[in-house]
C-alpha cells in the first residue's frame, strides 16, 4: 500500500457532519479520543510555519478551530467531498485583510487534514513582478530561461511562455551576442551584478533596446547557478542619443569644415576650441590658442567694449552681440573682423561656454576706407575735398557757438595758374598743386584743417586762432610758397597766391562765414593785380 493510500481513505459523508452554513463559527467542541488528539500533534509538528486544523470523521475540529470554522464555511463541499477521500486544494486565498494563504484538505485516517500555507510574500512578489514596468527573468547556469515576468508582452512583443526553455541569446540581436557573453562571463568569475544595453529583436522585425540589470545567482559554494535580470525599455532615451550624436557629428562638420572661423570660448575668455578657419585669421595653431584668451588678442581699443558686451551675455541682460573688432596676429598685425556671439547653459541655466562666430573683414574694412578716402579726400593732393571741408567748418561753427572759441577761414588761390598750365602742361599744373598742397600740410597745425575745394582754390579752418594770428599765418604762407619753387622738366615754377582771411562767425553760418572769406580773398588778389 503507498503513503498516499494509507493517508487518503475514501469514506461516506455521515449525515451528522458539522458544517456551520456562516462564519464567524461557534467553536466546535472537540471529539474525545487520545488517537485522533495525537493525529494532529503530530501533523502540526511535521509541518512547521503552516497553519493546520484537523477535521475529525465527523467534521468537528480536533485542532486549529479558526482556520476550520473558515474552511467549513467557504468550502463545506470541498469538506464533505475530503472526508469522503478526495482530496483537493486552492491558491491565493484571501485569509483577512492582509493575508494570503495556499489551501490544501487531505483525507486522513482519523478525519481531514487543513494546511493553510502562507504565501503572502511570495504573492506579493508575484504582483510586483508581473505589474512591473520592467521585464523580469531568470535563466539557469545553461543560460535558458525558466521564468520571464508577462511585462515581456508589452516590451518585447513576446510572451512569456515563447520565451521560457528557450537560450537566452535567441532573444538577443546577434550583434550584441559578444556584449551578452562578457557580461556572463564577468559574473562566472565573481561579479555580483552587471549592467549592459541590449537590443531584443521583435517578433514582427526591428528591436528595442533594453538596460539589461544582471544579478548572479549563485549555490552555497558560490558556484553560478542562474542569473536574474530586470531589462528596462531604454528606445526613448537611445533615440534621443543617436540624435545626439548625430547632432554632435553634424556640429563638429559645421564647426570645423566652415568657411569662417568657429571657436569655444570659456565664460572667462579662454580658447576651449577653434576650427582651422579661426587659426589663418589670427595666425595661431590650436594648441597656441588654448593658452590664450580672447582677451590677450584682442586690439586694446576693443578689448573693454568686447569685455563688456560679453558681461552682459552672462548676465542675461542680452542673449547675443555683434561687433567688429581687431585682433592682434602671431605677426603682430592687424586683422579686422566680425564677431557673433551667443552663450551655451546647462541644464541648470549654469553658463558653458560661448559660441563665436568671427568673420575677417579686412577686405571689407580696406574697401570702407578707400571709399570714405575718395568721398572725404582730394585725389590728386591727398587733402580733404569741399565735401568733407564743409562738414568740419559746420563743426567747428557748433563749437564756436557752443564754447565761444575763436577760429578762422583761410581760403587760398594760386595767381597765374591758368598760364603754368598754357606753358608748361596740366603734368606741371598738377606738380604745382601737389607742391602747395605739401606747403599747406607742413606749415600747418594738425588740428587745423586743410582742403582742396577744387581747381586751384584751396581752403583751411584754424581752430583757437583770433584774427590777427591768422593773418600772419597767411602772410608766412605766401612768402613760404614764394621762396619754393617746384621744379618742372627742369624749370623752376613758383606757386603765387592771394589769401583771404576771416572768422568763423556762428551768427553767420558756415557758407556765410566761407564767403567772407572768398571775399577778403578776392580783395587780396585786386591788391595785388594793382
Amino acid at each position: 500500500m503507498t503513503e498516499q493510500s494509507a493517508l487518503v481513505r475514501r469514506r461516506t459523508l455521515p449525515s451528522t457532519v458539522h458544517v456551520p452554513s456562516a462564519a464567524p463559527f461557534p467553536l466546535l467542541a472537540p471529539a474525545p479520543g487520545a488517537a485522533e488528539r495525537e493525529i494532529a500533534r503530530a501533523a502540526v509538528a511535521a509541518l512547521p510555519g503552516v497553519t493546520v486544523a484537523v477535521l475529525d470523521a465527523e467534521g468537528r475540529p480536533l485542532e486549529g478551530a479558526a482556520l476550520a470554522a473558515s474552511v467549513l464555511a467557504r468550502w463545506p463541499d470541498r469538506v464533505r467531498a475530503a472526508l469522503a477521500g478526495d482530496p483537493w486544494g486552492i491558491a491565493g486565498v484571501p485569509l483577512g485583510a492582509d493575508r494570503i494563504a495556499d489551501i490544501a484538505l487531505v483525507p486522513v485516517p482519523a478525519g481531514v487534514l487543513v494546511t493553510a500555507r502562507d504565501v503572502t510574500a511570495a504573492h506579493r512578489d508575484r504582483e510586483l513582478l508581473e505589474n512591473s514596468s520592467n521585464v523580469v527573468m531568470r535563466a539557469d547556469a545553461d543560460a535558458v530561461y525558466t521564468y520571464v515576468s508577462p511585462t515581456a508582452e508589452r516590451i518585447f512583443g513576446w510572451a512569456p511562455e515563447q520565451m521560457v526553455g528557450r537560450p537566452v541569446h535567441d532573444f538577443i540581436d546577434g550583434a550584441d551576442h559578444e556584449r551578452l557573453a562578457r557580461m556572463r562571463a564577468a559574473l562566472a568569475a565573481g561579479s555580483d551584478e552587471e549592467v549592459v544595453d541590449l537590443r531584443v529583436p521583435r517578433p514582427g522585425g526591428g528591436v528595442v533596446w533594453v538596460e539589461s540589470r544582471c544579478r548572479a545567482l549563485r549555490d552555497s559554494s558560490g558556484r553560478l547557478t542562474g542569473v536574474q535580470t530586470s531589462a528596462r525599455d531604454i528606445d526613448d532615451r537611445k533615440a534621443a542619443e543617436a540624435a545626439r550624436t548625430a547632432a554632435d557629428r553634424e556640429f563638429r562638420t559645421a564647426f570645423d569644415d566652415a568657411a569662417i572661423g568657429m571657436a569655444l570660448v570659456a565664460p572667462d575668455g579662454a580658447w576651449l576650441r577653434a576650427n582651422e578657419a579661426l587659426c589663418e585669421i589670427v595666425g595661431y595653431r590650436p594648441e597656441a590658442l588654448a593658452a590664450l584668451t580672447f582677451q590677450d588678442i584682442t586690439h586694446p581699443d576693443d578689448r573693454d567694449t568686447d569685455v563688456a558686451l560679453a558681461a552682459e551675455v552672462l548676465s542675461g541682460a542680452r542673449r547675443t552681440y555683434q561687433l567688429e573688432k581687431r585682433y592682434i596676429r602671431s605677426d603682430g598685425s592687424l586683422v579686422w573682423v566680425l564677431l557673433s556671439v551667443s552663450l551655451v547653459r546647462d541644464a541648470d541655466g549654469e553658463p558653458l561656454h560661448f559660441i563665436s562666430q568671427i568673420q575677417d573683414i579686412s577686405e571689407r574694412k580696406r574697401l570702407e576706407a578707400e571709399l570714405h578716402r575718395l568721398a572725404t579726400e582730394d585725389e590728386l593732393t591727398g587733402l580733404c575735398n569741399r565735401r568733407s571741408f564743409e562738414a568740419a567748418l559746420q563743426q567747428q561753427v557748433a563749437r564756436c557757438a557752443r564754447y565761444g572759441e575763436p577760429a578762422a577761414i583761410l581760403l587760398l588761390d594760386l595767381d597765374g595758374f591758368k598760364a603754368v598750365n598754357d606753358t608748361h602742361g596740366h603734368f606741371a599744373g598738377d606738380a604745382l598743386l601737389q607742391h602747395v598742397a605739401g606747403v599747406l600740410r607742413g606749415r600747418l597745425r594738425a588740428a587745423d584743417i586743410v582742403a582742396r575745394l577744387g581747381g586751384d582754390e584751396f581752403a583751411a579752418v584754424l581752430p583757437h586762432l583770433a584774427r590777427e594770428d591768422a593773418e600772419q599765418v597767411a602772410r608766412d604762407l605766401g612768402q613760404t610758397l614764394a621762396k619754393r619753387p617746384v621744379r618742372v622738366e627742369g624749370a623752376p615754377v613758383t606757386a603765387r597766391v592771394s589769401i583771404g582771411v576771416a572768422m568763423v562767425d556762428p551768427a553767420l553760418g558756415a557758407e556765410r562765414s566761407l564767403r567772407e572769406a572768398d571775399r577778403a580773398m578776392y580783395a587780396a588778389k585786386g591788391a595785388r593785380s594793382r
